[in-house]
């Protein structure tokens, strides 16, 4: 009798997992907005520029970061490699979570976002666990985890950036507008895989959907001014897409990097508000590349 008891309680609270497809899907701003109309933007953005303007080839560069709250805290450092101008190779070292490092490789396509994104774990040994794939095919994100599929989810806005990548693909795709004194737009996803913790909740009732928030941001041009001691193109964001989100862009007018990128408030909760500031500028192989990082996960990143 009481096994029976207990397998009818088993069943019913495992019923959701099996009676219910939990997917990853767009937030819009508006109930009313049809995203799965993708919104094509590509029209402001031109590869033919890496011939004609050698500012835009970052083949061998280095772009440190800090990533922080308004007031400094929570300072995670975040460096940037570019292969080729097509790829980028982010390492990342989060104070939060005690000390631990992320690589993410990334593609870029003719839509002038990232087509495939792989992130991996990376401990003190050097050893690489894969944490996430996500890979653009035509309209649809397919989002991976520990090598199985989460979930198939629609780009609304193409070209679109990921937050949770740091803002790293915007930083890529600058260089090849067309017109950097004048305004500019995209999407914006906030793209994550749901922890077991979440899932069950959802299951019950006690917690949102499953999401991934995408929709129009427009960057507005405001002029030139130098900030910093660089001379920065800056554009207001004004977010009709990601809840809560407005702040300031400036570029570094000579190369085309972001100098920073300050925010009122992105709602991540680790961070109150957020400033993505460059650090430092370098030039380095492959070889060198790699060997730095890997000297940084065998120092510990001291914070």
């Amino acid at each position: 009798m009481k096994k029976s008891f207990l397998f009818v309680v088993v069943v019913l609270f495992a019923a959701p997992f099996f009676a219910q497809k939990y997917t990853i899907t767009p937030l819009p701003y508006n109930d009313d907005a049809k995203f799965s109309q993708v919104q094509n933007l590509t029209d402001q953005f031109d590869y033919a520029l890496l011939k004609t303007d050698k500012q835009t080839d970052r083949t061998g560069k280095v772009f440190h970061y800090k990533k922080s709250n308004q007031d400094g805290s929570n300072a995670d450092d975040v460096w940037i490699y570019y292969s080729n101008p097509y790829r980028s190779e982010s390492f990342y070292t989060f104070q939060q979570d005690k000390n631990t490092f992320s690589i993410v490789y990334a593609d870029y396509d003719k839509n002038y976002q990232s087509s495939k994104m792989i992130s991996y774990a990376v401990d003190k040994k050097l050893k690489f666990t894969e944490n996430a794939v996500s890979e653009l095919n035509g309209n649809t994100i397919t989002l991976k985890a520990g090598g199985k599929k989460k979930d198939d989810v629609i780009n609304g806005i193409i070209p679109s950036y990921n937050l949770n990548f740091d803002f790293t693909d915007l930083n890529s795709m600058i260089p090849f507008l067309k017109n950097k004194e004048a305004d500019f737009t995209f999407g914006f996803n906030n793209l994550y895989v749901p922890s077991k913790a979440v899932i069950a909740k959802a299951a019950v009732g006690l917690t949102s959907r499953i999401e991934m928030y995408v929709g129009k941001t427009v960057c507005r041009y405001t002029g030139k001014s130098t900030y910093k001691g660089t001379e920065c193109f800056v554009y207001n964001i004004v977010a009709e897409g990601y809840e809560n989100l407005s702040g300031k862009i400036y570029v570094d007018t000579s190369d085309y990097s972001i100098v920073e990128i300050n925010t009122q408030h992105c709602g991540n909760p680790m961070y109150d508000s957020f400033k993505f500031t460059l650090v430092e500028k370098t030039t380095m192989t492959a070889e060198e590349w790699k060997a730095f990082y890997e000297g940084k996960i065998k120092e510990g990143v001291k914070k």
